[in-house]
């Protein structure tokens, strides 16, 4: 009997050993990943940096970078919201202070631009961290390795990391938001969650309404119960609106206007409303442009009382008339930005980057007046070298947007047969948002922050001959 005592010991000593084992090398793979990913995502980061900053500093900013920049400086310098240069420094309600924040500490370090660039690589790093946390928990070290390697090595990815924009700080967000509201049963990761997403609001606006898409997609999340999943709802959306109360306070107390930011009418009546009115008659956005404003001026002077967030007000009412005056047509030019945001080869990006010299008629023209001959015309005015980075690119584009459309099918189908369906009510639902929210006019930099989820969606339509699996 001491004797097979003694066996049975030694077996569950080893048994223990290999299951020991099993568990390091279980861990120690997905570190192996991060690790040799965020190498080389990290050196092609630095090398587009000092490229930049040596031949192109001005390839570090972009339109939106100088009122940022300002609005950061006015904030350490006189604690004082404002994109004004000059004396009186009358107080913003166009930008979020979200990101002018994340600049203030940075500037008062003295870190200029290319600092700035430095230390949005580190949160672009943290970006493919939580990629791969996010993609291995809910489909696998598989895919995300796969997902993680699209992140790193998307051009769009890499060349606002080291823009002085907020895209890659909102990206790190949405993924923060998106990972702790998915945590089974975790209602203190729900709560976190509704704080980052409040925290990515302030950082984009886009993100106004992710917490109220969270709190639907933690009902949809059939894992737990119907009562687990209210709570989690719930303090999902009481964290996030106590994060944005002081922000829609200090607007209620400067401007008598309970409101989030101008930058909402703005962006509804120039480009959605404007869009709309330029395809359906068939002249320029920008000649539209003008007769909206020529309407809205006469509106807000009638009006009496001004200020920005009232005349913003009367331009979201203006782009809502002339938006339901045409719903069926609006609906159509909205879906139009889907495709727009998944597959536009950037333009813009590789023009700023490169320096190269581009057409000084906008693209938005070609889009609403005649837009097959002007695209062709728009097009041969491009340089040759712009051309052919611009195809690679919408080649490649077109082929993760296909894989995620096939991973997509799987996970939808997968979920069906075994009754789990969180992975694709996660993972879809957070890109649905985005490509929703971008309305009429997508673009690459829209992109940025939803390109993780479509990197997901892809990995999961790889097919396995395709990948060797990690050991």
């Amino acid at each position: 009997m001491g004797t097979n005592a003694r066996e049975r010991v030694e077996m569950d000593s080893r048994h223990l050993f290999a299951l020991s084992e099993i568990d390091g090398r279980d861990q120690a793979g997905p570190r192996k990943d991060l690790l040799r990913i965020g190498v080389l995502a990290l050196a092609v980061r630095l090398v587009v940096l000092l490229a930049l900053a040596w031949r192109n500093p001005a390839g570090l900013a972009n339109g939106d970078t100088a009122g940022y920049w300002t609005l950061a400086e006015n904030l350490r310098l006189r604690r004082i919201f404002s994109r004004a240069t000059e004396p009186p420094f009358a107080p913003d309600a166009f930008r979020t202070p979200g990101y002018p924040a994340f600049l203030w500490p940075l500037q008062g370090l003295g870190l200029g631009m290319a600092g700035v660039a430095a230390i949005q690589i580190l949160i672009s790093l943290a970006v493919l961290v939580l990629t791969y946390g996010l993609v291995k928990k809910l489909l696998g070290r598989r895919e995300a390795r796969i997902a993680c390697l699209l992140v790193a090595f998307d051009p769009m990815s890499v060349l606002y990391a080291v823009t002085v924009a907020p895209e890659v700080l909102v990206t790190a967000l949405l993924l923060g938001a998106v990972a702790l509201a998915s945590l089974r049963g975790n209602v203190p990761g729900a709560f976190l969650a509704g704080i980052v997403s409040g925290l990515s609001a302030l950082v984009k606006p886009m993100a106004l309404y992710l917490a109220p898409w969270l709190s639907a997609l933690c009902l949809l999340d059939v894992r737990q119960p119907l009562r687990e999943q209210s709570r989690k709802a719930g303090l999902l959306l009481l964290a996030a609106a106590l994060t944005l109360f002081p922000w829609f306070f200090r607007n209620w107390r400067v401007y008598g206007v309970w409101h989030f930011t101008s930058i909402q009418g703005y962006n509804l009546l120039y480009y959605n409303a404007a869009v709309l009115e330029a395809a359906r008659t068939g002249r320029p956005i920008s000649e539209v442009q003008d007769e909206l404003s020529a309407e809205l001026e006469q509106r807000v002077e009638s009006a009496g009382l001004r200020n920005e967030l009232r005349d913003a007000l009367a331009m979201e009412r203006l782009a809502r008339e002339k938006i339901f005056a045409h719903p069926v047509r609006y609906g159509l030019l909205h879906l139009r930005g889907i495709p727009t945001s998944l597959l536009d080869p950037g333009r813009i990006e590789w023009a700023r980057v490169f320096g190269f010299a581009n057409p000084h008629w906008g693209f938005l023209e070609v889009l609403s007046a005649a837009p097959q001959r002007n695209l062709v015309r728009f097009l041969r005015e491009l340089p040759a070298l712009q051309l052919g980075l611009m195809l690679c690119y919408l080649l490649a584009l077109l082929a993760v947007s296909g894989l995620a459309c096939v991973g997509m099918w799987r996970l939808c189908v997968q979920g069906a047969r075994t009754g789990s369906s969180h992975a694709p009510v996660w993972l879809l639902g957070a890109l649905v948002y985005q490509l929703l929210i971008v309305g009429p006019i997508g673009g690459a930099r829209f992109r940025v922050p939803m390109w993780p989820f479509v990197a997901a969606l892809a990995a999961a339509g790889v097919p396995r001959r395709w990948q060797r699996e990690g050991s």
